[in-house]
């Protein structure tokens, strides 16, 4: 069998998935996956029969894995993926201006906490608002900067043009946050902070602000105690530091206004190593969080040091992601230079110390943990 062959096998296998839309940010309409664009996409990859093979065998065990809901992984996969950037529809409420958005979306959060909404009332104190010294306003602004027009100024779109914040969006999201917290957040304990610490330094996960103010989200595969996570951490810890960790990326001022840029360096690791850190349904149920679900202002996406089979991955995985998110992804190889990268997208004064094959201005990171977890006064009646 050729490579090209291969390749073309399994990308169509991989996309003959239609998932099904369960969520309250996607359409009732089934959407149809197109296969023969994926096929195309992942045919340009030039990756020899061992990259194949790996993804083959990965890829096998996402469509053979049923998640909540009993779709397969993969179809759970693609699903998040689609759901990065929201949908805008026909109807929604449209605003001018920051001011008139926030107002927006707060009295539709007033609408439905009334006594006669025939919906169920959206709890928004289940996450970790005190720890950031963050409240529910708070968090109905991170929100409202999330469903900002792309490259749009407050009021600049007044005559004749479309709104810069869609409001219906915004609240389409903020139901599927309340949904995924109420359903995988709520029931946790919260660990103690030594655990708290012990698992942020297993994750091996740090955050910086680079050169124009926004935060950055590092992530090195290479330092992650994937022994440690799976041996000494429980999985419910292991999802309360990630559910909370994602809440600081949100919260704070730099990753709200300014937007968020993602960091990952893949080093080492192979797809399955990758696929199995955490148990696949945990794993999705993480993605929807990040992707899905909370309101993460993406600006940049960087893939460093990636082997073919991600690339071939990537490849596949095109033709779901939104013309936007592909303009925000950047994936370097691991024959071309991560460092320029780096210093062309965030400044080299922003990387922090030690972070994998590149060279930092010697900034520390900020150690989120030691300055926010259960700092705050009002986590002592909880």
């Amino acid at each position: 069998m050729s490579d090209s062959t291969a390749t073309i096998g399994i990308a169509a296998a991989a996309a003959d998935t239609t998932p099904t839309t369960s969520s309250t940010e996607t359409d009732n309409e089934e959407e149809k996956i197109p296969v023969a664009e994926a096929a195309t996409a992942a045919q340009e990859e030039e990756v020899g029969e061992d990259s194949i093979g790996d993804l083959a065998a990965g890829m096998k065990i996402l469509k053979e894995t049923k998640v909540e809901g009993g779709k397969s992984a993969w179809a759970t996969t693609i699903e998040t993926f689609r759901m990065i950037d929201g949908k805008d529809k026909r109807k929604d409420f449209l605003c001018e201006s920051l001011e008139e958005a926030n107002t927006t979306l707060k009295k539709m959060v007033e609408e439905r906490q009334k006594e006669d909404s025939d919906k169920p009332k959206l709890d928004l104190s289940i996450g970790p608002l005190a720890d950031f010294n963050a409240t529910e306003d708070d968090l109905i602004a991170a929100f409202v900067f999330w469903c900002k027009k792309e490259d749009s100024t407050d009021g600049a779109e007044k005559k004749g043009g479309e709104a810069t914040y869609n409001c219906s969006k915004a609240f389409r999201r903020l139901e599927s946050y309340v949904d995924w917290m109420e359903t995988n957040f709520k029931s946790l304990v919260k660990p103690d902070p030594e655990i708290m610490q012990k698992a942020s330094d297993a994750w091996g996960m740090s955050f910086t602000h680079d050169k124009i103010g926004r935060l950055v989200w590092w992530i090195d595969l290479n330092a992650i105690d994937t022994k440690k996570i799976k041996k000494e951490i429980s999985l419910d810890d292991s999802m309360y530091y990630v559910t909370w960790a994602s809440h600081y990326a949100i919260l704070d001022r730099g990753g709200m206004e300014r937007g968020l840029v993602l960091v990952e360096s893949m080093g080492d690791v192979n797809f399955i190593q990758m696929m199995t850190m955490l148990p696949i349904d945990v794993g999705t149920k993480l993605d929807r969080l990040t992707m899905g679900v909370l309101p993460m202002k993406m600006k940049s996406m960087l893939l460093l040091d990636c082997g073919k089979f991600l690339r071939l991955l990537m490849a596949m995985m095109t033709p779901f992601m939104s013309s936007k998110m592909r303009k925000r992804m950047t994936i370097v190889p691991k024959t071309k230079s991560s460092q320029a990268a780096l210093d062309d997208t965030v400044g080299r004064e922003s990387i922090p110390q030690g972070f994998y094959g590149v060279e930092g201005g010697g900034l520390e990171d900020i150690p989120i943990v030691k300055k926010f977890y259960g700092k705050k006064k009002e986590r002592e009646t909880d």
